[in-house]
């Protein structure tokens, strides 16, 4: 149970991490994309 529990939090932590690192580069794709049009 305490392995499996360990493995089930693990699992959902890299999950969470993944995710915010793909909004983090959806994020600054945004921004460069951004920048050319302000500065334009």
């Amino acid at each position: 149970m305490l392995s499996s529990a360990f493995h089930f939090d693990y699992i959902r932590r890299m999950h969470v991490t993944a995710c915010l690192t793909s909004k983090a580069r959806r994020q600054d794709k945004a921004v460069l994309t951004a920048r050319p049009v302000r500065e334009q």
